[in-house]
């Protein structure tokens, strides 16, 4: 699975994209802001970018004084963002790694974590398995913004060319992302239920112009 998801998105963005990473600076999430206003207000420093892509979050809180670390599976976009750091005088420890197995990061490490549109390329039982590692890696009271598809993401996107592996589970049937699993959530329920650990801030539903077909979840890790 790991594999195909690596050579997926390597064929896809990674070539082309990754020549020009400021390109897609535009596309910092819009609830960044409150996330490091979170972070501050936590006196944060360390800050984790699980499934980091080319960096464009990591340059952006880079740029605000945090300490970051960033995980990705593709080795290209991990060395566009230790690249696109270097270019803006910043500092980061970015590094390749499958996020479902044991993220290699010391217990109580981080004060923050940000994952965008990356943790639901898994089963339930990887998704489960991950957010306890992300419990096992912040310390009490560490901030956490998460964004996952909701169940409109799948119709909506892959025009429902896709098959259902398990309830929640699709794979689109055509395209880049063809065989990649994408689990999407329900309900703000399911996303709170699952990071149950967590004193949830907010659930809100996030995504472009008329494709509201996210969740992001702020939230602090319980103490």
């Amino acid at each position: 699975m790991a594999n195909k998801i690596k050579d997926s998105w390597e064929n896809r963005f990674y070539k082309d994209i990754g020549k020009q990473p400021e390109k897609i600076s535009r596309d910092l999430h819009k609830n960044l802001p409150k996330f490091i206003k979170l972070l501050k207000g936590a006196g944060a420093k360390n800050v984790l970018d699980l499934g980091c892509g080319m960096g464009k979050h990591s340059v952006a809180l880079a740029k605000k004084g945090f300490r970051v670390f960033g995980l990705d599976l593709v080795e290209t976009a991990a060395k566009v963002a230790q690249d696109w750091l270097k270019k803006e005088g910043l500092c980061a420890e970015i590094r390749v790694g499958d996020i479902y197995k044991k993220l290699p990061y010391k217990d109580n490490f981080f004060d923050g974590v940000i994952s965008t549109k990356v943790l639901h390329h898994g089963t339930l039982c990887q998704i489960k398995k991950l957010v306890q590692e992300l419990e096992r890696v912040m310390r009490p009271g560490g901030v956490i913004m998460v964004e996952v598809p909701n169940n409109r993401r799948g119709h909506k996107r892959f025009g429902g060319k896709f098959k259902e592996i398990e309830p929640g589970l699709i794979t689109p049937t055509f395209g880049p992302e063809k065989g990649i699993p994408h689990y999407t959530f329900s309900s703000k329920k399911e996303l709170a239920d699952l990071f149950s650990g967590f004193k949830v801030i907010s659930i809100t539903i996030t995504g472009r112009a008329n494709r509201r077909n996210h969740y992001t979840l702020l939230g602090r890790l319980k103490k």
